[in-house]
C-alpha cells in the first residue's frame, strides 16, 4: 500500500510540473500575483510602488523561487526522470566500483563455504543468477547490504566483523540470517531503480515521515521475514549483533531481554522510531518472535503475542 501510494504521488508529481510548464505563462503570472498581493498586504507601505518596485521589494528568496520558475521549461521535466536514471546510476556504479577495488569478490575459490550458502540460498529465493558478493573491511562497523546498477546485475557486500565472527563461532544461523535478509531486499524488488524512481516523491520533506521513512522500515520487516524463513532465526540473535556486539551477542539472555525492553513499550522507542530508515531493533526482533510485520509508526500490544524466546544456549568460549 505505500509503495502504490508514493507511486501514484509520485506520477501525480511529475504530472503536475508537466502541466505547470506547458501552462507557464498563466501559471507563473498566478503565482507572481498571489505573491506580490500577499507582501503588500504585509506591507501597506507599498501599495504606491509599480509593478515592478513592488516585485524588487519581495524577500530575496521569493525573487529567487520566482526567477528559477521563469527558466524552469517543459523539457526540463520531461528529461527529470532520465536524469534520475543517470544520477542514481553513477552513484551506485560508484558503489560498485568500490566493492570491486576494495574489497574481496567471494566465489568457489575464495571464502567457498560462504559463496555456497549464498548461492544455494539465491536459488531458493528464486533468483535466476547469483549475485556477486563482496567482502569488504568495515573497521569494525557492522553492516551488510545489496544494491543494483541499472541494467546490471544486483551486487552484495557483508563487512568483514561479521563474517569473522560468525565463522569463527560457527554460528551459521546468525550469517543466514543476515545474507538471507539482504537476498531478501533483491527478490522483493528493493534495490531497483524504478523502486527508487517511483517513490521520489515518498521521500521529499515532511512526506518522507509519512511515507518515506514508513516504506523503508517496511521493506526491511519483510526482509526480516525472508531471512528468518532461510535460516530458521526466530529469536533474533543475528539482529542481537547489532544491539550487544560481535563479542557479546550469544551470551545476551533473550528472555530477559524480551520482558525487560520488548514487553514494556515507550514513547521514547516511539519518538526514535519515526526518524529512522530501519525499525528499531527489539520491534524487529520481537515481529520475528511473533512472525508478523512489526509496527510501523508506533508500538501496540502486538509484541506480547510474540513467541516466548528459547533458553539462552551456553555462552560461546570468549577467544
Amino acid at each position: 500500500m505505500l509503495l502504490s501510494l508514493s507511486a501514484a504521488l509520485t506520477l501525480l508529481l511529475f504530472l503536475v510540473a508537466l502541466a505547470l510548464t506547458a501552462f507557464k505563462a498563466p501559471t507563473y503570472q498566478w503565482i507572481e500575483d498571489q505573491w506580490v498581493a500577499s507582501h503588500l498586504a504585509d506591507h501597506p507601505e507599498g501599495q504606491a510602488l509599480s509593478r515592478a518596485e513592488a516585485l524588487k521589494s519581495l524577500p530575496p528568496d521569493d525573487q529567487e523561487t520566482l526567477a528559477s520558475l521563469r527558466e524552469l521549461e517543459l523539457w526540463h521535466v520531461l528529461l527529470a526522470p532520465i536524469a534520475f536514471v543517470i544520477v542514481l546510476m553513477g552513484g551506485i556504479g560508484r558503489l560498485y566500483g568500490s566493492a570491486r577495488s576494495n574489497g574481496v569478490k567471494l566465489g568457489t575459490a575464495q571464502f567457498p563455504e560462504v559463496y555456497h550458502l549464498w548461492q544455494s540460498m539465491a536459488a531458493e529465493v528464486g533468483l535466476v543468477k547469483t549475485p556477486e558478493l563482496f567482502l569488504l573491511n568495515g573497521n569494525g562497523a557492522l553492516n551488510a547490504f545489496v544494491s543494483c546498477v541499472p541494467g546490471f546485475r544486483p551486487f552484495g557486500v557483508i563487512y568483514s566483523d561479521i563474517l569473522e565472527r560468525t565463522l569463527a563461532l560457527r554460528d551459521e544461523r546468525s550469517l543466514r540470517f543476515i545474507l538471507g535478509h539482504e537476498l531478501g531486499h533483491i527478490r522483493l524488488g528493493h534495490v531497483h531503480w524504478f523502486h527508487r524512481l517511483f517513490t521520489v516523491a515518498a521521500h521529499l520533506p515532511p512526506l518522507n515521515y509519512l511515507l518515506g521513512l514508513p516504506l523503508s522500515r517496511a521493506c526491511e520487516y519483510s526482509s526480516d521475514q525472508v531471512g528468518a524463513q532461510l535460516s530458521g532465526d526466530r529469536d533474533g540473535q543475528a539482529l542481537m549483533m547489532l544491539a550487544a556486539g560481535k563479542h557479546l551477542y550469544t551470551e545476551v539472555n533473550p528472555a530477559a531481554h524480551h520482558s525487560a525492553q520488548i514487553s514494556e513499550r515507550s514513547l521514547w522507542d516511539v519518538a526514535h522510531n519515526a526518524g529512522s530508515s530501519h525499525p528499531n531493533l527489539n520491534w524487529r526482533i520481537a515481529a520475528l518472535r511473533c512472525r508478523c510485520h512489526g509496527p510501523l509508526m508506533w508500538a501496540s500490544a502486538w509484541a506480547e503475542n510474540a513467541e516466548p524466546p528459547s533458553p539462552p544456549a551456553e555462552p560461546a568460549p570468549r577467544p
